[in-house]
This record gives structure tokens, C-alpha cells and sequence, in this order.
């Protein structure tokens, strides 16, 4: 193996993330496997930094944690689905058949699909067998991925959920998860040359806010040196079908894992990029559609971590300090364009997919312009459009004065009057979007980190591998996605990734957020919390969450 000094290890917590990081890891599976084995068509990435392929075999350097409930792994053998030597090499081994058995719930009929059933068959042996996952001996009741469209569905259709404390209880230090799965970390970081970096996606609406609490509390005082990259994910629209003390719940359970997040004594290298799956409902209707676009835009922004260093390649702390973060302010703002289908490059599907943003440019109002943000990064995967990429970064780098708020490009100081949407000579495709990009101070910072148009997110879908071997034919499966999973084959992305300044959309939502729970400040809307923790909760939430946002 060729010695890499940036090194990731990925911790996914939870069912939403695990769902999110199984159609991450197809993403990065099929990239491995279709790399061009050609002297003349250099290959840019260097998968090693995120597999470990000293045991004749890549291993995700992975841990995936999550209730038994959406765990679908069996231990019959089948022999359908025995690998041979024409298979996918990434996932060796023989594979286990998927066993059905219905899931077991806290009373929700709302349930977390079977993640599992999502992995190649050739990855369900690595993934149970080889230390990657970890079903929790106990269960936690997360927020449901996926609602049906009955109207009969109320607004306390959800019945349960749990809390930040219990998850923490469940990773108390000592036990034998904590012991487990620190364990397992350790394993991970033992077989890295250097061990630069964790990306830890959690589900951060319930009781596994408090799992990967605990997770990156240990993961710090092991690894004190490391950049810890955060992705809390968000299922805001499940809020409406919640009770409103359930939804008080959710408000808390996210507050306290991005309180800590932003806690400098917690994370002294890291920051955090939100990210919401409702915003893709109404646009993708399967679930593996929503999901394969959210791991699309993760790996879209890290993309640059596993890049050779000759083609560009930065490591995690490199890619992210750059972001020079204010006042301890850790947040990061993702805005998407997604291309999924067929069709031209100029037909992508933008989102911002930061809850916060969201919620605080509702509260403001439509007609509110938001802050210039401080720092922008520009990166693209498979799009090959030029001039949509040309009029993509000339509106990135829009600027606006501190003192008269005047906009101006950054590119050639001309003046610009059209300060409302901020499109500067962009075409007609962007215009169209209804895109709106927050313009830059002019203090502020600007990257184009990287374009790759050759290189597009790919996956080995069920509907082509059904082109190749017809679901008549007696052909072995190996090596092609479940007939179950709609993960799209073929994604292009152009990601903006920003840093939020003071009085952001971002921070009217977090201080309307905070304060919500003000009223509650002598009774715990966790009730497992203990009251002294409690309000010393929220009086650091109000230092770090509206303090460090609101003030300049």
C-alpha cells in the first residue's frame, strides 16, 4: 500500500446516517472498480486514504453504529451469491443472505428502512463480519426515514422518540458499547500510516445526538490531534408529524450535539455541516433517490481528501482551516446543484441543504437579503459545461461592501446594481434555478477547490445491471446493487460551501430555536437530564449558539 498522510476514518451513527453513508460508500466502490487501468488515463484519486487494502482486500475504514431494528443481515449462505474471481474485488468474501424479519418498534409505524439491504451483495459479508458494523445491544427509537403518503397519518402518529441523554447512557463510559466501539476505532486507527482526520455522520434528532456525543468525546481524548469533520443530519419535515413535546425533543436532541460542536474545549479542529433530507421531498420520491443526493453532495465536498496530492489533493485539516472560523462560530452552509437524470449540464437542481438557513430565511422573511457570508468554496463533480461553471463562479465571488452594502464582482470590480439574486452575467440555466448565492464581504475569501468534469458520481445501478444480465438470466448477482435500491446510477454536483457570518439566517434560527426552550428552564424537556445539566445546557447554548452568531 502506498503511504498516505491523510487518512480518514468515517463513524456513522445512526439509521438516517447510515442510510446516507451506505449509498456514500456504492459511490466509492464503484469508483475504485471502474478506475482505468490504462498508462495514458491517469487516475486522480487515491482510494486508500478511505480503505484499508493491506489484508489482499479494501476494507472501509469505517464503523457503522445502529439499532438492530434496521439491521436486515442474515446467516444462511448463499450460494447465488458466492463472489467469483470476475467480481467486484473491493467486497471479497462470501456473502451472507439477507434474511428478513420484521422489525420491531416503540410504538412508531412510521419505520427506518433496512439500510443494509442497500449494500452491494458482495459488501453484506465484509460489512457484518469484518468489525464494521455495530448493532447496539439496546434500542433507540430514531427519527423515521420515510412517511407514507396516508392521510390519516396525525400529528402524533410518532409516539416515541429518544433522547440526547439516553443515547448517551447507552455510550456511557465504562460499559461494554463504549468499550466496543472505542475499541474498533482504535483498530481502524492502528492500521492507518497516519491517522489525519474522522468524518463523523450522525443522525442529530434523536437519542443518537447523545451516541455521537459520547463518540466524539472519546474520539478527541484519543485523537487530539485530528480534524474531527461533522455531518448532523436532519429529517426537519418528520417534525410535523410529532407531538409538540416530541418536537421539543428533536429541538433539544439537535441543540445539545451542535452545542458541543461548537464548543472549542470539545473540538479544538473541526467543524460541522448540517445537512436536511426534507429539502429533496416533492423532487425524489424513493427514499435511495434522497439519500444517494445527500451522499452525492458528501462526497462531492471531501472529494478533495482523496485526491493525489499532484492533482490537487488536500487533507482534511488543509481543506477545512482554511475557513479561519470567528468566534468559535464552527458551522458550514452546502448549496447544491444535483444533475440526476439524462440531461444537460445546465439543468441542475439547486438546494441549500442547511436546516438553519432555511428556518431563519423564513423567519426574516423572503424579501430579506441574507448576510454576506466570510469564506466560499466552489467544487464540481461531472459537470462539463464551462461557461455554466464560468458564470457559477463569477456569481460566487459577488461582493458586498461592509460599510454601504454596495455589490460588486470580485473578479473585475465592475459595479453591479442587481443586488437581489446576485446574478452576475450568469446564463439563462441559473437565472432559471432561482439560485441565490449571499454575496461575499469584501474581507472575504473565495476558493475554486477543484472541477472535475471527467469524473462524475457513479454507482452500479439495478436498472443497468439489468441491461447486462436480464432478471431472467441464472447469472450470479454479485457484484450488482439490490433490486430494491433506486440509488441513482449517474449524479453531476457543483457544491457552494460557505461560512455563515454574524446575524446569518443561520443565526436567527438557532436563537429562535434556543429561546423556545427558555420557558422550560426549570423543568428539563428531557426529563432524563438532570436539572443542574440542564440549565448549564442552556447557558452555553445561549453563549455559543446565539452569542457567537449575533455578535461581531
Amino acid at each position: 500500500m502506498q503511504l498516505n498522510q491523510s487518512e480518514v476514518i468515517t463513524i456513522q451513527a445512526g439509521s438516517l446516517a447510515n442510510q446516507v453513508c451506505t449509498h456514500f460508500w456504492n459511490i466509492q466502490e464503484y469508483g475504485f472498480t471502474n478506475k482505468p487501468t490504462t498508462a495514458e488515463c491517469e487516475f486522480p484519486f487515491t482510494y486508500q486514504v478511505l480503505f484499508d487494502d493491506s489484508i489482499r482486500k479494501l476494507k472501509p475504514r469505517a464503523l457503522a453504529v445502529d439499532v438492530r431494528e434496521t439491521v436486515d443481515f442474515g446467516t444462511k449462505l448463499n450460494s447465488q451469491l458466492i463472489p467469483t474471481f470476475c467480481d467486484i474485488p473491493l467486497w471479497n468474501s462470501q456473502v451472507d443472505q439477507v434474511i428478513r424479519s420484521t422489525p420491531q418498534s416503540n410504538g412508531n409505524k412510521h419505520l427506518c428502512s433496512n439500510w443494509t439491504n442497500c449494500l452491494s451483495p458482495s459488501a453484506h459479508r465484509t460489512w457484518c463480519h469484518d468489525d464494521i458494523l455495530y448493532k447496539l445491544p439496546v434500542s433507540l427509537q430514531p427519527i423515521p426515514t420515510e412517511f407514507t403518503d396516508d392521510k390519516t397519518d396525525q400529528p402524533n402518529s410518532i409516539v416515541s422518540l429518544s433522547t440526547f441523554t439516553e443515547g448517551q447512557d447507552v455510550y456511557r463510559s465504562g460499559n461494554h458499547v463504549a468499550e466496543e466501539c472505542d475499541d474498533r476505532i482504535r483498530r481502524l486507527a492502528e492500521s492507518c500510516s497516519f491517522v489525519n482526520s474522522f468524518q463523523v455522520v450522525v443522525d442529530a434528532e434523536d437519542g443518537f445526538s447523545g451516541v455521537g456525543t459520547r463518540l466524539l468525546e472519546n474520539i478527541v481524548e484519543e485523537f487530539p490531534k485530528a480534524f474531527i469533520f461533522s455531518v448532523p443530519l436532519y429529517h426537519s419535515s418528520a417534525l410535523s408529524h410529532m407531538s409538540t413535546r416530541l418536537q421539543k425533543i428533536a429541538i433539544v436532541n439537535q441543540l445539545c450535539l451542535i452545542n458541543n460542536l461548537e464548543s472549542g474545549d470539545f473540538i479544538s479542529h473541526g467543524c460541522w455541516l448540517p445537512m436536511d433530507v426534507s429539502e429533496l421531498y416533492g423532487d425524489h420520491r424513493h427514499v435511495c433517490q434522497k439519500m444517494s443526493v445527500l451522499a452525492s453532495v458528501l462526497d462531492t465536498v471531501t472529494t478533495p481528501t482523496k485526491l493525489a496530492y499532484k492533482f490537487g489533493g488536500l487533507n482534511m485539516n488543509n481543506l477545512w482551516s482554511v475557513t479561519s472560523f470567528a468566534q468559535g462560530r464552527n458551522m458550514l452552509t452546502a448549496q447544491a446543484g444535483i444533475c440526476c437524470h439524462e440531461k444537460a449540464d445546465d439543468q441542475l437542481a439547486w438546494y441549500n441543504f442547511n436546516p438553519y438557513y432555511n428556518q431563519g430565511k423564513r423567519i426574516v422573511g423572503e424579501t430579506v437579503l441574507p448576510q454576506p457570508v466570510l469564506w466560499r468554496q466552489l467544487m464540481s463533480r461531472g459537470v462539463t459545461d464551462s461557461k455554466l461553471m464560468d458564470n457559477l463562479w463569477k456569481m460566487c465571488n459577488v461582493v458586498t461592501d461592509d460599510t454601504t452594502r454596495s455589490v460588486k464582482n470580485n473578479n473585475n470590480n465592475n459595479n453591479n446594481n442587481n443586488n437581489t439574486n446576485n446574478h452576475v452575467n450568469s446564463n439563462n440555466s441559473l437565472a432559471a434555478a432561482n439560485l441565490h448565492i449571499p454575496s461575499l464581504y469584501t474581507s472575504g475569501l473565495s476558493r475554486l477547490v477543484y472541477t472535475l468534469p471527467n469524473y462524475p458520481l457513479q454507482t452500479t445501478s439495478s436498472r443497468m445491471m439489468n441491461q447486462i444480465n436480464p432478471p431472467s438470466s441464472s447469472s450470479s448477482s454479485a457484484g450488482a446493487a439490490p433490486p430494491n435500491c433506486q440509488q441513482y446510477p449517474t449524479m453531476r454536483t457543483a457544491c457552494i460551501v460557505d461560512v455563515p457570518n454574524t446575524n446569518s439566517y443561520e443565526a436567527k434560527a438557532l436563537e429562535k430555536l434556543v429561546k423556545s426552550l427558555i420557558p422550560y428552564k426549570s423543568h428539563p424537556v428531557d426529563t432524563l437530564m438532570e436539572l443542574e445539566i440542564w440549565q448549564e445546557f442552556l447557558e452555553s447554548a445561549q453563549t455559543r449558539l446565539i452569542d457567537a452568531y449575533t455578535t461581531k
